[in-house]
């Protein structure tokens, strides 16, 4: 079979169109274009981005995510689109921690104002910010659970990005994907759309031989129509011309470009936060 003859089958349309042409003529069609040959730039992508804490308490080391021995007890979600951020937060175990159970009963509405005046006033100061931050946080009994409601406003149609981004995407995404198969769930299942079914496909894969993180190439392939990437490396690459820095740490940065820090844990480590000031925990959870 000579698959050159399909350009000339009348049944067979655009075999020979560039990928990317095709795509490009796509993105025109959806957005428009004001004329020229440029491609309308007021068509912004539509972002969100994500944030993981694992419970490390029982511990003894950073987890690695390929292995993920931790539960994942939180995920900070804030889509740009709706201007939510979300707070989605495990209680699996609130009977070795009650603090979970006090600050739901005594804490939780006031603090949800109090988080969202000052999170609206940090975006004011840093960026061009309207305002009308809306806060929303939900609790799940199980880990799988608090997965799956996680994955499905990612893919809910209404309000879903064009791209999802994490800081380090390489903890976050690994340490899902590898919790799933260990609770028993296919990651396809959960993170690719219904949609995307026939075709459903999660794959992960870190280089770890690359020795200048400038030169990393991490592996990703998702079956979506949501791109999920790495602000980590978007930020290295746009600099790559620079000086390397001496930390790529979220909180490096935010010190260099905000003069901010993540949220102060006052001495206690992440892994233990939950278990000696819970509100705090949920603060810096999303703060990050």
């Amino acid at each position: 079979l000579n698959l050159k003859l399909l350009h000339d089958y009348r049944y067979f349309h655009g075999t020979d169109i560039d990928i990317s042409d095709h795509y490009i003529a796509r993105y025109i069609k959806k957005y428009g274009s004001d004329g020229t040959d440029d491609i309308n730039i007021g068509a912004t992508l539509k972002k969100a981005f994500w944030d993981i804490e694992v419970n490390g308490r029982n511990y003894d080391r950073f987890p690695d995510p390929t292995v993920a021995p931790c539960p994942v007890n939180a995920i900070s979600y804030y889509n740009e689109i709706n201007n939510t951020l979300y707070g989605i937060f495990l209680d699996e175990f609130a009977e070795e921690n009650p603090l979970i159970a006090e600050f739901r009963a005594n804490r939780l509405e006031a603090f949800k104002k109090e988080a969202r005046d000052e999170f609206e006033a940090m975006a004011t100061k840093h960026f061009q910010y309207k305002g009308g931050l809306k806060l929303e946080i939900k609790f799940f009994s199980k880990e799988i659970d608090l997965l799956k409601f996680f994955f499905s406003m990612v893919n809910d149609k209404e309000v879903s990005p064009d791209i999802l981004l994490a800081w380090n995407q390489s903890f976050d995404l690994q340490t899902v994907i590898n919790r799933m198969i260990i609770l028993g769930v296919d990651p396809a299942d959960v993170i690719c759309p219904p949609e995307f079914a026939d075709i459903k496909q999660v794959y992960y894969r870190e280089d770890s031989n690359a020795r200048d993180i400038k030169a990393k190439r991490d592996r990703c392939t998702i079956a979506s129509d949501v791109m999920y990437s790495d602000s980590m490396f978007n930020y290295i690459q746009l600099r790559a011309s620079m000086a390397a820095r001496d930390s790529y740490s979220l909180d490096a940065i935010l010190g260099d470009e905000l003069g901010d820090s993540k949220a102060d844990l006052e001495g206690v480590s992440i892994m233990e936060i939950a278990y000696v000031n819970y509100e705090r925990f949920v603060y810096y959870s999303l703060k990050d």
